[in-house]
């Protein structure tokens, strides 16, 4: 999630916009700048929302602030029942298809303009 809000916050300081909302800022790069385009803000949303339920799900559980997926595989499993996975199987696909993406547009977006 810190990757994908420092994305976004680089890229509005770039374009000079300002929008603290972040999905809205998202939307903006997409439209105002053209930064992003459709199915890149639409991947970007997406992902960044299931980190976000990630997050709450481990910070309900917890009960205090988290910001790391448990290296332990139970705990893990936990959480994907949690959030309503069938199977850790898929939670575990759609948070690796979910960081890897935020990654990759950071990667393009970022580093290859630096």
């Amino acid at each position: 999630m810190i990757e994908a809000e420092f994305l976004v916050e680089a890229l509005q300081m770039q374009e000079n916009i300002w929008e603290p909302n972040w999905d809205r800022a998202v939307s903006g790069l997409c439209r105002g700048g053209g930064v992003f385009n459709d199915a890149e803000a639409r991947q970007l949303k997406h992902s960044y929302q299931l980190l976000r339920r990630c997050e709450s799900g481990l910070r309900r559980y917890e009960n205090k602030a988290v910001s790391s997926l448990p290296t332990d595989e139970d705990e893990q499993r936990k959480l994907a029942i949690r959030l309503g996975y069938d199977s850790f199987e898929n939670f575990r696909s759609d948070y690796v298809d979910a960081r890897d993406s935020v990654h990759a547009l950071y990667e393009r977006k970022i580093k290859a303009s630096g």
